[in-house]
């Protein structure tokens, strides 16, 4: 029963900002904002995507760093300022941000500047 009181308040929630459209609208800004940093990670040698990008998750963003040691600094430094869970699977590995619905687009602000600050830092390092 209480399963079933929960969905009812998601509906309600989703109804209330507009509907599935609305939902859509959002997750589809969400991912591509994501997706442009980790393409800019990409141009600059520091992450590799894993999906072809006709493939990607609107979902689940996956990639790898360049070495381990910069995928380990990225896992450290994401915790740092309470990126959690963005490890990728253990039988993948890599990284992986979920952006499901309920993550907002303020906290996909936080991802995209990391991910962009640390682009950044690797850069410089090279």
């Amino acid at each position: 029963m209480f399963s079933m009181y929960v969905s009812l308040l998601a509906v309600q929630y989703y109804l209330e900002k507009g509907g599935i459209e609305e939902l859509r609208k959002a997750n589809e800004i969400k991912q591509r904002r994501v997706y442009e940093a980790l393409d800019e990670g990409v141009q600059a040698g520091v992450f590799h995507g894993k999906v072809q990008a006709h493939s990607r998750s609107w979902m689940n963003v996956t990639f790898v760093l360049s070495n381990s040691d910069a995928e380990k600094r990225f896992l450290e430094e994401a915790q740092q300022i309470g990126l959690r869970g963005v490890k990728g699977h253990r039988s993948v590995g890599g990284i992986r941000f979920s952006i499901y619905n309920a993550v907002t687009e303020s906290q996909v602000d936080t991802i995209v500047a990391f991910m962009r600050k640390f682009i950044q830092n690797e850069v410089a390092k090279a």
